[in-house]
This record gives structure tokens, C-alpha cells and sequence, in this order.
């Protein structure tokens, strides 16, 4: 059982980036991990760049054998003539990422904790890579 975290791992435009024609079927990690037959606790969490929605923590699942927190970039924040001052996470992913992980490690300490990114543009992880509460990025 997998408890997946993030408002990206259910968007079927973030896959697609800002040029891309229609697609016959988009496939999300929430949707390819339920085709593999995995058991998955989706938590939506807080929206990507501004805070709103739901607390990660009250939703997720406490018998997950890990967790897959999906964040990144959506064309709210990054595209044609919307640039971003920094390549760090928005700050509310930042605070998702701190909540999950905590939850995580509370509820079930022996699960791994796995960071997705999706993004188009670059973006700096390189303090996840030290992070004792992230096993993999």
C-alpha cells in the first residue's frame, strides 16, 4: 500500500508541457501505479503554489509500506511569459514535504519516503539529497 502525496500526481497537463498536440491517454503516477495493481491512498494535499485544500497529514494512510510525495511545477508557475525568481520548490511544497514526511515517519518509521519531481524547468532538490526524512529523490 502506497500513500501518494501531491496535487501533480493526478494532473493529466503537467505530463504534457506547453507544446504538445492531444494525446490519446495521459498516464499520471496515481493512474500508473493503479494499473500496475498497486494499492495507492491518494492525498491531493494543499494546491501547488498557494496553500489552499487539504492538510496532507490528516489523509494519508497509516499502514503505508511508503510514500510517494509528487511535486513540481505546473503552468501556473512556470511558462511562456511567466517566469520564476527562484529554482527552488514554491514555499507551500517546501511545507507539504516537511508535513508528509513527518507523518510518514509517525506513523509507519521503516517506510520509505520518495520525492518526484515534475517539472519543465529546472529546479534546485539539492537540500532534499541530505535530508534524513527523504530516502530517495
Amino acid at each position: 500500500k502506497i500513500s501518494l502525496v501531491g496535487p501533480l500526481a493526478d494532473d493529466e497537463i503537467v505530463p504534457l508541457g506547453n507544446y504538445h498536440g492531444v494525446p490519446s491517454k495521459v498516464i499520471t503516477p496515481l493512474r500508473g501505479l493503479e494499473d500496475l495493481g498497486v494499492e495507492v491512498k491518494y492525498v491531493h494535499g494543499y494546491d501547488v503554489a498557494d496553500g489552499s485544500d487539504e492538510d496532507p497529514c490528516q489523509q494519508m494512510s497509516d499502514d503505508s509500506d511508503a510514500t510517494i510525495l509528487v511535486m513540481g511545477l505546473n503552468q501556473d508557475i512556470e511558462s511562456e511569459e511567466i517566469d520564476r525568481t527562484s529554482l527552488l520548490l514554491p514555499k507551500v511544497q517546501v511545507h507539504m514535504i516537511e508535513e508528509a514526511t513527518r507523518c510518514s515517519r509517525a506513523k509507519n518509521p521503516a517506510a520509505p519516503v520518495i520525492l518526484v519531481a515534475m517539472t519543465g524547468g529546472p529546479l534546485d532538490l539539492s537540500s532534499y539529497k541530505t535530508n534524513d526524512n527523504i530516502d530517495a529523490i
